[in-house]
């Protein structure tokens, strides 16, 4: 089945490299994501093929969902990717970039592509694809402003 595949982008008032070191921390992630509630790495700090436990809240009938990533590519206060192993049975992919502003500024590109039949298993039910393409966006932006709000407040 094809993939869901989505980028969000913000702007944010923090040095590059602040921004990304809170970005590739994945176990920073519950304090912007709202339904990721637990992260567990592998190794110290991520760096290529560590492993990214994350337990999250997909619903009521799902509310313990394990997703087990690796990251694929870091590239040092630029990018990092993570996507998920063997041992998930949904497939996923998340890239998260920044890019240096004028002014002080930073540019996070947050992209998500996943198997759309995770949403079956969360609900019971599936969705239309456009319907899990607006929802999905839409709950990116709200993530993207919650880690603004968060790096800001470190600036």
């Amino acid at each position: 089945m094809r993939p869901i595949d989505i980028t969000a982008t913000i702007q944010i008032t923090a040095r590059p490299q602040t921004v990304f070191d809170y970005l590739a921390n994945y176990t920073n992630d519950p304090q912007w994501r709202a339904e990721i509630k637990d992260v567990q790495l592998s190794t110290p700090s991520v760096r290529e093929k560590t492993l990214v436990t994350e337990t999250s809240f997909l619903s009521k009938k799902v509310p313990r969902h394990v997703s087990p990533l690796q990251c694929v590519t870091l590239l040092p206060g630029q990018s990092v990717t993570s996507e998920s192993t063997a041992a998930s049975p949904y497939w996923s992919r998340n890239t998260r970039t920044v890019e240096p502003l004028p002014g002080g500024r930073t540019r996070v590109t947050y992209r998500l592509a996943f198997d759309p039949r995770v949403v079956k298993h969360g609900l019971g039910f599936g969705l239309p694809r456009f319907i899990v393409h607006f929802y999905t966006k839409a709950t990116m932006k709200k993530y993207l402003a919650a880690l603004k709000g968060i790096l800001e407040g470190k600036s």
